[in-house]
């Protein structure tokens, strides 16, 4: 299941405009699609030219370069017409001339028309056919990867948001929730919503929320309906909390047992460190023909100058 989130379309500077959609298709598919495509198809019904944002085609160039070479045909053709005959090219060569002048004039005006046209208008995408072609394809694409079973829930999901933060404010600092985090239990709890048997309450809110005011029900249905719809969400939210917190308790304990195991390689270290200077030391004592280290250093000690009284 997929939880698809974009700003309106044609309006993507404000925020609280967010549109809000379920479906069930894995939300991996869902990331690969063109997100501007995918906006405008649920806005639309369809994906029109306009958003198609990876593909540039610039068709004033095509029509100029395709004009070209028209024009380049047909004087060739007017040639070989004339030419064909070289006797008679070479008594009428002002005539023949005349000819080949006139159309290649007529078919480089008719390029400069198609060139200025195309210029002023068909660098637009939705006059480019190639962009239509690509808006067509990506449009069945994404009928494909949604089918039918898709929803607006777009008010449900901003009850369930309020609902996530404020049981974050609510909560101790250890357990709080980060920006991600509250993103994945929003998206969590939709999607326990739309996959059971709260479906049906979320898509009542929705439609009362969609619809005019003059239409709406009641003030105490909609009462009930909020009501229904905040105890559909306190259980997936207390599950997520309490897996959160559980994981957050054994990610405490994990790196507590960490530090303590590397500071008990320190320590170990230390210790075989020490152990092996007492043992080289031992080895020098008894090279030297000292029954112990204890006993060399007694040495060295009495070897030592004594110090100058001030």
């Amino acid at each position: 299941m997929a939880l698809i989130s974009y700003p309106r379309y044609n309006d993507r500077d404000l925020e609280k405009d967010f549109r809000h959609y379920w479906a069930n298709c894995p939300q991996k598919k869902i990331d690969k699609v063109d997100q501007d495509a995918l906006a405008c198809f649920l806005e639309e019904g369809r994906v029109l030219p306009e958003a198609t944002q990876y593909f540039e085609h610039n068709a004033s160039k095509e029509i100029m370069i395709g004009s070209m070479a028209l024009g380049v045909c047909a004087v060739n053709r007017v040639i070989y017409d004339s030419v064909s005959d070289i006797g008679y090219a070479m008594e009428n060569f002002p005539l023949s001339f005349a000819t080949i002048s006139m159309a290649g004039a007529t078919i480089g005006s008719i390029g400069g028309m198609f060139a200025v046209f195309a210029r002023e208008g068909l660098e637009l995408k939705h006059c480019d056919p190639l962009v239509h072609l690509l808006a067509l394809h990506q449009t069945l694409r994404i009928k494909r990867l949604l089918g039918t079973d898709y929803e607006n829930v777009t008010a449900t999901y901003n009850k369930v948001s309020l609902r996530v933060s404020a049981e974050n404010r609510a909560t101790e600092p250890p357990y709080r929730l980060s920006t991600k985090e509250k993103d994945q239990a929003t998206a969590t709890i939709i999607e326990h919503i739309m996959g059971g048997k709260a479906r049906d309450l979320a898509l009542a809110y929705e439609e009362d929320r969609a619809a005019r005011p003059i239409t709406r029900v009641g003030p105490s249905a909609r009462e009930g309906l909020e009501k229904d719809l905040a105890k559909a969400i306190d259980p997936p939210l207390a599950a997520f909390y309490a897996e959160h917190a559980f994981l957050a308790e054994k990610r405490a304990k994990d790196e507590l047992a960490a530090k303590q195991e590397e500071e008990a390689k320190i320590i170990g270290r230390r210790e075989i460190d020490a152990a092996r200077k007492a043992s080289n030391n031992e080895w020098v004592a008894h090279l030297l023909g000292y029954s112990s280290a204890e006993e060399l250093d007694e040495f060295y000690k009495l070897k030592k100058p004594p110090r100058d009284s001030d």
